[in-house]
């Protein structure tokens, strides 16, 4: 996390002073053309941000807006390639990037940011919090949130570290529900019961209420189940993922139990075009 240097008022103005740090994960991805980052990569920046969100929680803090543009690097360090070559998992898919030049982060030291939407456990908590691509679905139904609701954002930002693009894109809770449950299956019953808005009495989803709705969950038959989007040598990356995107709040991985999942044993070399080296599952 950030660290405060220095405060001073200005007009009235409350202001902070923090050390000048590198360019978000959003802007580094869009910099390089959303081109996905290797495994090793997504490792170190994931343990990096489960260990924030870990220090976070035993203070009783929830962040509540988790999002690539509220990690920033500590410093803007890359290097330009120029290879004819994309990483492995790219080798799944029909996505068209630059080869002729991008660009490799020489560091992936990170610090999160952005604490106005911080709340202790223990104070009102508003009922939307996280930025809509980043929401659980314990927030669009209605349930509540606490600490969970940080861990599903990490999937969601680790996810979007390894596609190139962004899961649940979206600006519309029905269309949202139904690109999860595309991507992840079937809402259990104890969370679709919850809320007749959304779901029938069998537990499916509703059907839309309006043209504009309808016109929505066009853009849910592209996406695909979770599982098809990671290369088969990544199964242990996979497996956090379905973890840290568990519906139900109160079965999702907490940080502490995520740093000690075996993604995090793995001693990843030089994965930025070849399949993982010393993973059982390969």
């Amino acid at each position: 996390c950030i660290k405060l240097l220095d405060w001073f008022k200005y007009r009235d103005h409350m202001c902070l002073v923090f050390r000048k740090y590198g360019l978000s994960l959003y802007d580094f991805l869009k910099k390089n053309k959303y081109r996905p980052l290797p495994l090793s990569q997504i490792q170190k920046i994931g343990r990096q941000l489960l260990t924030a969100i870990y220090s976070m929680h035993k203070l009783s803090l929830v962040h509540t807006d988790l999002k690539p543009e509220n990690i920033l690097l500590e410093k803007t360090n890359y290097g330009i390639h120029q290879e004819k070559k994309v990483p492995i998992q790219l080798q799944m898919e029909s996505l068209q990037f630059d080869l002729n030049q991008y660009y490799h982060l020489n560091q992936t030291d990170i610090v999160v940011i952005d604490f106005g939407g911080a709340t202790f456990e223990n104070k009102h908590h508003t009922t939307i919090v996280c930025s809509r691509p980043y929401r659980p679905p314990e927030i669009i139904l209605g349930m509540g949130w606490s600490y969970p609701c940080d861990i599903w954002g990490v999937g969601c930002i680790l996810v979007e570290l390894y596609l190139g693009f962004t899961l649940f894109d979206t600006h519309n809770n029905r269309q949202h529900l139904a690109m999860m449950e595309k991507v992840m299956g079937p809402f259990p019953h104890s969370m679709s019961n919850i809320s007749k808005k959304y779901f029938e009495s069998d537990g499916k989803l509703s059907k839309p209420q309006s043209e504009d709705e309808l016109k929505s969950l066009e853009r849910v038959e592209n996406l695909k189940r979770l599982k098809d989007y990671f290369h088969p040598c990544h199964k242990s990356f996979f497996d956090l993922s379905c973890k840290l995107l568990e519906y139900q709040p109160t079965k999702r991985i907490s940080a502490k139990d995520a740093l000690s999942h075996p993604f995090f044993d793995f001693s990843i070399q030089n994965d930025l075009f070849e399949p993982i080296i010393g993973i059982p599952e390969c």
